[in-house]
């Protein structure tokens, strides 16, 4: 599976689950929430593409910073896209 393969599936199951739980706007606003904070953030875009860092911490890291301040369906996908080692791809994800 090539990559904007990977980033599109990733985005329709976002979307998807929104729909399914009735938090689509919600959702949508946490999106460019995040979009504009990884635009602002060298620092996080830099940990979030390194290699040597690994998904847990990751996670552990998207989590703290993101939790109270997403909805819970937002911050569960964080986690996902971290433990599957594609916070690289965040960014065209959102």
């Amino acid at each position: 599976m090539n990559a904007p393969e990977v980033v599109r599936r990733y985005a329709a199951t976002l979307l998807d689950a929104a729909e399914e739980t009735d938090v689509l706007d919600t959702v949508r606003k946490d999106v460019q929430g995040l979009l504009e904070t990884l635009s602002n953030s060298q620092e996080l875009n830099e940990f979030l593409s390194n290699p040597l860092i690994g998904p847990e911490v990751q996670d552990r890291t998207l989590v703290a910073i993101f939790d109270g301040r997403v909805q819970m369906l937002t911050r569960n996908f964080l986690s996902l896209i971290a433990q599957r080692r594609r916070a690289n791809s965040l960014v065209p994800i959102l």
